[in-house]
């Protein structure tokens, strides 16, 4: 599941802008990838806008990309400008550090992939 995902996008103040344009593949942390950070630290991101909108933002990348799209790439750009690597191990695709866990989910516009951690350090 990705509701706290979807709870820092409605926290943010991007979800119309997240709606309205794209297309975007959005890069998920999956509840159990939030549950991991220490309450204090994900009670400070919730309580603070502009570093929320940030996090938001490095788990957004332009275009709709596929699993398959992403197999064949080297890096992706996340929309803000930092280049996130890519490789297929083993079984699995990983970007960053990340895992995807649940992949090609079908937004409206773009394409919703679940990975197992933040791509991005909270504290």
């Amino acid at each position: 599941s990705t509701q706290m995902m979807s709870a820092a996008i409605k926290a943010s103040g991007l979800e119309e802008a997240l709606n309205t344009r794209g297309p975007f593949t959005l890069l998920a942390p999956s509840d159990e990838a939030f549950r991991a950070l220490p309450k204090e630290q994900l009670d400070a991101l919730f309580k603070d806008p502009a570093r929320l909108r940030a996090f938001v933002l490095k788990h957004l990348v332009s275009g709709n990309l596929s699993s398959r799209d992403l197999a064949f790439l080297d890096s992706v750009p996340e929309v803000l400008g930092s280049q996130y690597a890519v490789a297929v191990r083993g079984r699995s695709l990983v970007i960053g550090e990340a895992r995807l866990l649940n992949r090609d989910l079908q937004a409206s516009n773009g394409t919703l992939h679940v990975i197992d951690r933040l791509l991005v350090p909270v504290a």
